[in-house]
């Protein structure tokens, strides 16, 4: 076992070459410079909250307009019967609204189990409510790194890193959350190894 410095916690040995079950530890909230990595345990930026409410309200928008139009169609030509029409509007009426909510409450409920750490010899991630994983990836098997910014990312200032790894059951792992200069940081410095490793 090894000691964090940070945190005070002994954290799991794991061979360099595995991908391993991480002790949940308590993630420091730290300013963040974009020149450096934070060191420990690092949350998900809080703007993620509201990026990933902002998503969801548009989905559920989209879906409904959809599904709306689709109820139209149907009543107007009266494609089905009328205890089904009703029944159809009923549902959506139900559904939209649950989806809706849903949206809004899922990312604060699971924002505090996500995260990310970056060490000399791995990149760690935690993501989940229902189904929570701890995913350490070796930085030798890296293979490449995008940083990816969608509408809504971009609106507030964040960006979501995406690493790509050789030889395990999950080809690409996803970072989301990060503001972006750090997305960029930490891409630029997996990349690095990815080039020595090359030079090697």
């Amino acid at each position: 076992m090894e000691v964090d410095p940070l945190t005070q916690s002994a954290q799991p040995d794991l061979e360099a070459g595995d991908a391993g079950v991480l002790e949940v530890e308590s993630a420091t909230s730290v300013e963040i410079d974009p020149e450096t990595i934070p060191e420990g345990r690092q949350e998900l930026d809080p703007r993620w909250i509201p990026a990933e409410q902002m998503a969801s309200r548009i989905f559920a928008m989209v879906l409904g307009l959809g599904a709306a139009l689709a109820l139209l169609f149907l009543n107007v030509f009266e494609v089905m019967g009328r205890e089904m029409r009703v029944g159809a509007i009923g549902l959506w009426l139900i559904l939209i609204p649950t989806i809706a909510i849903l949206g809004h409450c899922w990312p604060k409920w699971e924002y505090p189990f996500c995260g990310w750490r970056l060490t000399e010899q791995s990149l760690d991630v935690w993501k989940g409510l229902l189904g929570r994983r701890e995913i350490r990836v070796p930085r030798t098997r890296v293979q490449y790194t995008d940083v990816t910014q969608g509408p809504v990312q971009r609106k507030f200032g964040l960006g979501s890193l995406q690493v790509h790894v050789a030889g395990t059951e999950d080809a690409t792992i996803t970072v989301p959350g990060l503001p972006h200069s750090l997305a960029l940081r930490l891409r630029d410095e997996l990349l690095e190894d990815t080039h020595d490793g090359d030079a090697v």
